[in-house]
């Protein structure tokens, strides 16, 4: 089954259209979110992929970090901005204690292993990680989308047929966490809630646009953001 990394870099140009075209409302509405909480800071980008969703022009410094990078045959040069190759779980370029704002932009739901046991596994070290490299009382901000908790549950119940069916069409997996979940997972690390927000998709979602962009286009019904402070 192709990995994460490889099937972002290989779709790269549909996934950009995807978000200038059917996502645009939601990915605009997101960067006014984004953008007063990064202003003059330095701020760590884990699952960048390339794109830039809020005014690069603010942040002091932006680590921007991606496994799939490696495969990219030229980043964008920008005098603020340093890109690495780091595994979430392990942010082995990254000095302790030296960022202020941990940016999470719709990438949690790639973090799947094996079973849904290594699925929650992983996001554990991630967000250990994560307080590893914040400085004190720092934030980080996670936008996505969740589901209902009882369609979470479906979900681990066919954890390994819907490892096979995306095996089948040669695309990595994707699991939907609940609200719940992650608020569970976020305190069990050491951090705060600070705020959860909606934020407005606009009329309609590609739902699937970084799986196969076109794919499941829907009436958008809402998305979240969470603030959370690092103790």
């Amino acid at each position: 089954m192709v990995t994460v990394p490889k099937h972002f870099s290989r779709n790269y140009i549909v996934y950009l259209d995807s978000i200038s075209k059917i996502n645009k409302v939601w990915y605009l509405n997101i960067q006014k979110e984004i953008n007063p909480l990064i202003k003059g800071k330095t701020i760590l980008d884990i699952g960048n992929g390339g794109i830039f969703n809020f005014d690069i022009s603010l942040p002091k410094k932006i680590i921007a970090i991606d496994p799939a990078f490696k495969y990219f045959f030229k980043l964008k040069k920008y005098s603020n901005v340093v890109y690495g190759f780091d595994d979430a779980r392990s942010l082995k370029s990254i000095k302790r204690e030296s960022v202020d704002v941990v940016l999470f932009q719709l990438v949690l739901h790639h973090v799947t292993g094996k079973s849904f046991n290594e699925t929650i596994n992983n996001l554990k070290q991630i967000f250990v990680e994560t307080g590893r490299v914040l400085k004190p009382k720092r934030e980080i901000v996670i936008v996505g989308s969740v589901v209902f908790k009882f369609l979470e549950e479906i979900e681990k119940i066919f954890y390994y047929p819907q490892i096979y069916f995306f095996k089948l069409f040669n695309k990595p997996t994707v699991f939907e966490f609940s609200e719940k979940t992650l608020l569970s997972l976020i305190q069990k690390g050491n951090f705060q809630l600070i705020k959860i927000k909606t934020i407005y998709y606009g009329k309609k979602l590609d739902v699937l646009n970084g799986i196969k962009p076109g794919l499941l286009i829907f009436p958008a019904f809402g998305c979240f953001r969470i603030n959370v402070n690092f103790l």
